[in-house]
């Protein structure tokens, strides 16, 4: 029977670690960054110009009302010249549809900000309760029903449901920033954080 070093076999177990530690790693940070973990592809960790950071919503869970009320409008101004920030309004229900609809339909009179938080700080998407939200906002609320009507966006909305569908997303919100997923509504800072090792 041939008998090895402990240093012989210390090698090759580190050699066999290493090969299964290429790919997909998981990355927990200590300190504030603990809140979550990043599934990073090796390949995620090059250099990109173009950024995009994906929120995935809806406007009826817990933790996406907080996100629309004080997350993303400080990501929106710390992300400006560095990523995109894209939000994806996925539909549980016709009374959501109809609020997406609003919300896309806001944009068109550069209303959608105003709209999208006012949308997720009450429960009633009625189209009443739309026109008041407009109305107190500043938009024109016959411009913004016609848009509603005429529905302009259901193909953009019905794909984005579906990309979120097919991405098996483990609850709402989700962020993705190229393979990065966050989950929740993560501080701004951990955002901030994906964009600049993606970026700088």
């Amino acid at each position: 029977m041939k008998l090895y070093s402990s240093t012989f076999i210390s090698i090759i177990l580190g050699f066999l670690l290493f090969l299964n530690n290429q790919g997909e790693q998981i990355v927990a940070q200590e300190g504030p960054m603990a809140q979550f973990k990043r599934i990073v592809r090796t390949e995620a960790l090059q250099k990109k110009e173009n950024i995009t950071v994906n929120v995935f919503e809806t406007f009826n869970c817990e933790k996406c009302k907080p996100l629309a009320l004080n997350t993303l409008p400080e990501l929106k101004e710390k992300l400006a010249g560095k990523a995109e920030l894209k939000i994806i309004m996925v539909p549980k229900s016709d009374e959501e549809y109809i609020a997406v609809s609003a919300a896309k339909c806001a944009a068109n009179q550069e209303g959608f900000w105003a709209v999208h938080a006012e949308l997720h700080d009450t429960s009633n998407f009625s189209r009443r309760n739309i026109n008041t939200i407009a109305r107190n906002v500043g938009l024109n609320v016959d411009e913004l029903n016609a848009c509603i009507d005429e529905d302009p966006f259901f193909t953009e909305i019905s794909d984005e449901k579906n990309h979120a569908d097919d991405l098996n997303l483990p609850g709402f919100p989700t962020t993705i920033v190229e393979n990065v997923t966050l989950i929740g509504n993560q501080p701004v800072e951990n955002i901030l954080k994906v964009v600049d090792d993606l970026t700088l």
